[in-house]
């Protein structure tokens, strides 16, 4: 196709029926490798005198423009042509920071120090009285560090970075088309990487207070009208589901049924159901808060569980298996992308699956339903419905407020029920007030 052109970079898609595609750019041996993730990646193949294939991932765009990537991509070539592996010594200095790190030796630049945090985070070493971060948590932090911190800011050395470097950089950042909240959320993961060299006294003070986080956000208000919740619950939990595989219907139906966050539905284990009680206990150490949720499951949640577990690749204790690694639960990110989709066949806009647990919070305090506040909050494991007496209270009740939940939701399920046809059972007999 010839040598890429600036305008084709945004507009790339990966080919009918594969998940990611790699475009060349002419003969320096640059690639721009697209993914159905919509995620850019630069890479540099070339061969060694020895005649080995290498590929030298140079890091995302827009972060790296064209440019800067064919300027880096002939400095790589030349070096292979000359009898080097740019590769291969990349891989051998990673083998020689770790092995640093596993000698007790001080972090020197930022992906050094990056490494360090991680390892902290993971045993909840990375702040004063901290707690071991969530898995999910890990993995956001990680993706924004490689995606928009490393290849700016990476190989900088702790002790010269400034507030002015960092300021430049959410300029860069502002110009790559981020959404506000993602740009928050990228100076948030610098800020507390930088907050824990503080805490290992490696700097004393953190250049990126007060500069990290300059975007203006607004939260979501999105609440789906009726007719939008009866076409989307009857794409879902139907037995022909549109636009994606029958497990992601299920789980996205579980979600919307039981209110609770897409990644605790996804990760949803047999053995975290107490069928006696009817009674989903999701874990602290996976939950936002830290701390257990008891979910009553309604009948409909059950039989949603059991169309989940009669499906060909269900079998262990994952009620919503990864098609890749059927015994890790099925990845949010996936789910999200499938619901994405379905918006977009059935001409939905602007919606996304946490707007159905906004939505059926909203609908529960209505005139419909009628429940208090504090009972949808119950509902949803948030800490406190309003202010910081609740808050105060909440530290010594500790009541979970079962029948509550169970009424609430039971109702629910009748509501969602009532939208359209979901070919489950007989539904829950709660009665709507």
């Amino acid at each position: 196709m010839g040598r890429l052109k600036p305008h084709q970079l945004t507009r790339l898609t990966p080919a009918r029926g594969q998940t990611r595609t790699d475009y060349p750019d002419g003969e320096n041996g640059l690639v721009l490798r697209v993914s159905d993730t919509k995620r850019r990646v630069w890479l540099v193949r070339y061969r060694t005198l020895d005649g080995h294939r290498r590929g030298f991932p140079l890091g995302p765009y827009p972060a790296i423009g064209l440019s800067e990537a064919r300027t880096t991509a002939r400095e790589i070539t030349a070096a292979a042509a000359r009898g080097e592996d740019p590769a291969g010594a990349r891989k051998n200095k990673r083998e020689d920071a770790k092995r640093a790190r596993e000698e007790g030796a001080p972090p020197q630049t930022l992906d050094d120090l990056f490494e360090a945090y991680l390892i902290a985070a993971r045993a909840g070493r990375h702040k004063m009285q901290g707690r071991p971060k969530r898995k999910s948590s890990l993995e956001l932090e990680i993706s924004r560090w490689r995606n928009h911190i490393k290849p700016r800011l990476g190989k900088r050395p702790i002790a010269e970075l400034k507030r002015g470097e960092i300021r430049r950089w959410l300029d860069q950042l502002a110009g790559s088309g981020l959404s506000p909240a993602a740009m928050n959320g990228c100076g948030a993961v610098l800020r507390l990487v930088l907050s824990y060299a503080v805490h290992i006294e490696l700097i004393d003070a953190n250049p990126a207070f007060g500069v990290a986080t300059p975007f203006q956000t607004q939260s979501r208000d999105r609440v789906l009208n009726r007719d939008e919740l009866a076409r989307i619950w009857a794409a879902l939990s139907g037995p022909d589901p549109v636009a994606m595989e029958a497990s992601t219907a299920l789980c996205l139906a579980l979600a919307m049924t039981t209110l609770q966050r897409l990644n605790d539905v996804c990760s949803i284990r047999l053995s975290e159901i107490d069928f006696d009680s009817k009674v989903w206990a999701i874990p602290g150490s996976r939950i936002k808060g830290n701390r257990l949720h008891l979910v009553p499951l309604s009948p409909l949640a059950f039989d949603l569980i059991a169309r989940a577990r009669r499906l060909p690749d269900a079998g262990g204790d994952v009620i919503f298996p990864g098609r890749a690694t059927p015994a890790s639960p099925i990845d949010r990110r996936a789910v999200t992308r499938a619901y994405a989709r379905l918006m977009e066949k059935l001409d939905i806009e602007n919606a996304s699956p946490h707007d159905n647990r906004r939505t059926g919070a909203t609908l529960l305090t209505g005139e419909a339903l009628g429940y208090p506040r504090f009972v949808v909050s119950k509902v949803l494991d948030h800490k406190s419905d309003t202010g910081g007496a609740a808050w105060i209270t909440g530290v010594y009740d500790r009541n979970d407020y079962i029948k509550e939940k169970r009424r609430a939701l039971g109702d629910w399920a009748q509501f969602i029920k009532g939208l359209g046809p979901d070919k489950s059972g007989e539904g829950d007999r709660g009665t709507l007030k």
